[in-house]
């Protein structure tokens, strides 16, 4: 978003973080609005020192003050793919919040202290990081009165799994060697190897949805019409107008929810969206422009921001020209500069992004970082690939059409066509093509976004050799070895030590360059009341209410 012309005061954001490494604050200067904005991160996540199990379910209890009923409309930026869980990417922004209401979740990571959680599973289990045990809750029923239980967990992964389906998250069900139903509530599960964080696998393919309905619609009408056991079912979808969800009577959570309805309504437009939740057209709403988070803070709106580990970046396809070599993307990496680009994309409220971890984080290293802004360098590199090619380096980047995108696109684009023997064209697409283009590797270059808490299985499964839904196509045996390796161990230190050597291979080979940390808010009106963050900042719409007198 533009600020007005005269609007030009300092703005002190601090993200700050904890966990086991302690907290730390950065401060950094903006032109922003006139009143400060305080961009408070997850702390960062303690490292697993044993296996990862998932027990206890957090206490929930019903609060006695909340009010039931009333409408929330919230704002988001784009619908997604589709409401089946094989087009799910999980996202925070688009297709999380339909698909938390509608399939509920079996586990989710908690953004307070990076641990999952159980929601749906009454445990995850395991005592040797290759057989895990999961049960489920008892006396749950998807909304067409059928059971939710063992066996409809594994329809749902076995579909993950199908290479048919091309799903979203076919990574991370392939962990899975075999699944079988122990009784009604158990499963069996046993991994292609040892995973002692494999919770935070199932935490990003948490939604399961009817397999009966699953069965009798067929895989184009459930993405449309979808049955699950959470706490709204979906009313109307009009795509790119507005999603209607209703209170699930039959909900397992009852009392909850609370809210009666759920409006959502996909605004594309930054300035449209901030407008209309100022007008008191909408009382929830995203964003993840930094400057747009201050003017809604100055504005009364309450944030709840989610800034973890990840963030923008910019996927080369290593399968085919230019990117199949690795200088090609090396120049490019070292073309842009990543401070410059900050200040363009988010007035510099955030820092550059030199690292794929906050510095927070058990995992970072301020000795082991993306390669630097070198233009010299860059410019050796574009005019060797254009002796050896017989012509300059034309390739095309692919892009949402939203958001922090629509500016960091532009900047791109012209900053490396500002170099001779370059030759950038862009093509930004709508989020529902884009999502489903990416994960297939159908493009030279993208811009996309990967948050992720722990760095498993985001920062490991996608990037190693023949992974499905692999979007680099990046393969190297020992970045292989080096995830095989920080699933297996249960020694914290060895972890981090795998980690960081991975992130040695992955800054050299340069199949991914992050630019932009991942920032995202989510803004309520005042009396919006238990809004809950977890995974990159999807909201537990469950419990949420909304408070119309004291």
């Amino acid at each position: 978003m533009q600020l007005a012309p005269g609007e030009s005061t300092t703005s002190t954001a601090a993200v700050t973080g904890g966990g086991s490494t302690g907290t730390t604050a950065k401060k950094t200067t903006a032109t922003t609005a006139s009143k400060k904005s305080t961009i408070t991160g997850a702390p960062s996540r303690a490292v697993t020192g044993g296996i990862n199990n998932v027990g206890a379910t957090p206490t929930t209890a019903p609060r006695q003050d909340a009010q039931p009923g009333g409408t929330l409309t919230y704002l988001k930026v784009a619908d997604g793919p589709g409401l089946d869980p094989i087009k799910i990417s999980n996202s925070g922004n688009s297709d999380g919040p339909p698909a938390f209401m509608i399939f509920d979740m079996l586990v989710y990571s908690d953004l307070k202290d990076g641990q999952v959680k159980p929601q749906t599973a009454e445990s995850l289990t395991s005592t040797d990081a290759l057989v895990w045990t999961l049960k489920i809750k008892p006396n749950i029923k998807f909304s067409d009165g059928t059971n939710y239980d063992a066996a409809a967990v594994k329809t749902n992964w076995l579909r993950l799994q199908d290479p048919a389906n091309t799903a979203m998250r076919a990574a991370q069900a392939n962990q899975m060697q075999t699944i079988d139903v122990v009784d009604p509530l158990t499963l069996k599960i046993t991994l292609k190897s040892k995973n002692a964080v494999f919770p935070q696998v199932v935490a990003l393919i948490p939604f399961i949805g009817s397999p009966t309905a699953i069965q009798q619609l067929g895989n184009d009408k459930f993405n449309n019409a979808p049955i699950g056991a959470g706490p709204f079912t979906l009313k109307e979808w009009v795509r790119d107008s507005r999603m209607v969800l209703v209170r699930n009577p039959t909900y397992w959570r009852a009392p909850l929810p609370y809210l009666d309805t759920v409006i959502a309504r996909p605004i594309q437009d930054e300035s449209q969206r901030i407008n209309t939740f100022q007008s008191g057209d909408a009382n929830f709403m995203y964003t993840n422009l930094a400057p747009s988070s201050v003017t809604l803070q100055n504005g009364g709106g309450v944030p709840y921001p989610a800034i973890i580990n990840g963030g923008t970046l910019l996927y080369f396809n290593t399968r085919v020209k230019p990117f199949n070599d690795v200088r090609a993307r090396q120049a490019v990496t070292m073309a842009i500069d990543r401070a410059d680009l900050n200040k363009t994309t988010n007035g510099g409220v955030l820092n550059p992004m030199h690292s794929v971890f906050r510095d927070d984080s058990p995992f970072y290293d301020s000795a082991i970082q993306q390669l630097q802004y070198d233009p010299t360098k860059a410019q050796q590199l574009f005019d060797q690939l254009a002796t050896d090619t017989g012509g300059p380096l034309n390739f095309n980047i692919t892009s949402f059409n939203t958001g922090v995108y629509n500016i960091a696109l532009p900047y791109i684009q012209a900053k490396l066509n500002s170099y001779k023997n370059v030759k950038v064209t862009v093509e930004p697409e709508s989020s529902a093509l884009h999502q489903t283009r990416v994960p297939k590797g159908d493009f030279q270059a993208a811009l996309y976004a990967s948050p992720f808490d722990d760095p498993e299985p985001t920062f490991t499964s996608i990037y190693v050799c023949n992974a499905p839904g692999s979007p680099t196509g990046f393969c190297d045996s020992k970045f292989d070895s080096l995830v095989v390796d920080q699933r297996e161990t249960l020694d914290p230190q060895k972890r981090i030590s795998d980690i960081k050597e991975m992130q040695k291979i992955m800054y050299q080979q340069a199949p991914v360059f992050f630019f932009e940390k991942r920032a995202a808010w989510d803004f309520a009106a005042p009396n919006v009341q238990d809004v809950t963050l977890v995974n990159d900042g999807l909201a537990l719409y469950d419990r949420i209410w909304i408070k119309t007198h004291s």
